[in-house]
């Protein structure tokens, strides 16, 4: 599959656009000038690190430490809004706000402190927003693939022939979420690694179940699809600019996986093409992909 062509019009001055994506795991924003054609130039993108599930599996409450990052990140996130002079602004949140008892709560003070409306979006939308940036990036024909979407908190997959829905999961596989329920010590030894495969493979079964037909790729977008990549680089000594388009095997991915679940913590965070941040939950997000893909029995992955 080949990136999609886009074209720019200079019938209209384009509109300068913000989003922020408040996850599980990290606050995303990006900025763009969009053409009247829908073709666009991004002109800032950012990403922090927040943490701000982290304990709600737990608890069921955002805590207190996670929600000021997740403020110094937004309020510098404003700042950077303002100084661009963006006409339209959306925010949205996911996973750990839609499920935190106290996520209408931090909605409200985001909105005190910033003057941004949070939309909190139902996993069905989220996993057709990240379907609708797959098939705006590749030219998939009339392919039958699956799309899946892995945060912190969950993986959305969209069964799809071509541009055509079929089906839509949203999976509580994040990323986070299985760090903290099963990944119990360092290096993970094989009776909790054996516990986090099976619980992986009875999401799958219970609400997944049988697909409705066999992918040709899986495309996958998200902060661990983009390290998987990039590990996958590293290993491979590819000299390819970004992760972005990027394409690997299961087999690439299962032999990566079988290599850096041995390894401790501190090692871990030195791999070449790791994010260090991310090192501690990328075991558990790589298993969550590793079963999915070979549920699905695709030999292909490719990130968006």
């Amino acid at each position: 599959m080949t990136p999609a062509p886009t074209t720019s019009s200079a019938s209209a001055a384009p509109q300068r656009l913000a989003a922020i994506d408040i996850g599980t795991n990290s606050i995303r924003m990006v900025v763009a000038d969009v053409e009247p054609d829908g073709s666009y130039r991004i002109l800032d993108e950012e990403r922090d690190m927040t943490r701000l599930g982290h304990g709600l599996y737990d608890t069921g409450r955002l805590a207190s430490e996670s929600i000021e990052r997740a403020f110094v990140a937004l309020g510098r996130m404003r700042a950077i809004i303002d100084g661009l002079r963006v006409s339209d602004l959306r925010v949205v949140a996911t996973s750990a706000v839609r499920d935190a008892t106290n996520g209408a709560a931090f909605r409200r003070e985001v909105q005190r402190r910033f003057k941004m409306r949070v939309e909190v979006i139902s996993p069905e939308e989220e996993a057709q927003l990240a379907f609708q940036s797959a098939v705006r990036r590749f030219d998939v024909g009339g392919r039958p693939l699956a799309v899946a979407d892995i945060g912190g908190g969950s993986l959305e997959v969209v069964f799809a022939v071509g541009a055509v829905i079929e089906q839509v999961h949203s999976l509580p596989l994040g990323a986070v979420r299985l760090t903290e329920a099963y990944v119990r010590s360092d290096p993970l030894k094989r009776k909790h690694w054996k516990r986090l495969r099976r619980a992986i493979d009875a999401v799958l079964d219970e609400r997944l179940g049988r697909p409705p037909f066999q992918p040709e790729i899986l495309i996958g977008s998200g902060g661990t699809f983009t390290n998987l990549a990039e590990m996958i680089m590293a290993d491979r000594e590819d000299q390819a600019a970004t992760a972005q388009g990027y394409a690997f095997t299961r087999w690439d991915l299962e032999r990566l996986l079988a290599r850096v679940r041995t390894l401790p913590l501190d090692v871990r965070r030195e791999l070449p093409g790791l994010n260090p941040k991310r090192a501690d939950i990328i075991l558990a997000g790589a298993a969550a992909v590793a079963r999915l893909a070979r549920r699905l029995d695709v030999p292909r992955i490719l990130v968006n």
